[in-house]
């Protein structure tokens, strides 16, 4: 375990990972990192962070936006999705995919292709054209974003480029 208390956004944290500690790991590449947070009902749940495992150096790595307290765990059921900027091309759990449009900086921000991203996750996705809003849908929830406008807690909203809705990496 590993409380944060106070950083600079985002933190990059790295846990030292113990033979022992990989004893009872499946898969290494399954490991993430999670936030234990509480629901609205006081039940315990995890926010899935992600992160990498060096063999070389035993480390964990992983990048946080927000204090709180986090635990190096194996998620059988995590997508590690690889992209790079200006790359159509993109790894999906060691799969290579192509994209009709890249990953781009825009105004100082990483956006990645929306629909690409969503529908790696199992997400269905759905565009209005009048609202110009986008509905994402996984495991029964739902969330919208209307083009050129932000979401609470980001600085960057939602932009069509090549005809594709991308979004800040850190939606």
């Amino acid at each position: 375990d590993v409380t944060v208390n106070s950083f600079s956004n985002p933190l990059k944290v790295s846990v030292p990972v113990s033979a022992n500690t990989l004893q009872n790991v499946n898969d290494k590449n399954k490991l993430t990192l999670a936030q234990v947070t509480k629901d609205e009902n006081g039940k315990i749940v995890f926010v899935y962070v992600g992160g990498n495992y060096d063999t070389q150096t035993g480390l964990f790595t992983a990048y946080v936006d927000e204090t709180g307290d986090y635990i190096l765990m194996e998620d059988e059921n995590i997508q590690k999705i690889e992209l790079q900027i200006n790359e159509k091309t993109s790894t999906i759990n060691g799969k290579k995919l192509s994209n009709d449009v890249a990953p781009i900086i825009y105004n100082g921000r990483t956006m990645v292709p929306l629909r690409f991203i969503a529908e790696a996750l199992g997400a269905q996705v759905s565009w209005n054209e009048a609202s110009r809003t986008v509905t994402v849908t996984i495991d029964n929830v739902t969330m919208e974003m209307t083009i050129d406008e932000t979401i609470d807690g980001f600085d960057v909203a939602p932009i069509i480029y090549e005809g594709r809705t991308m979004v800040p990496i850190r939606y």
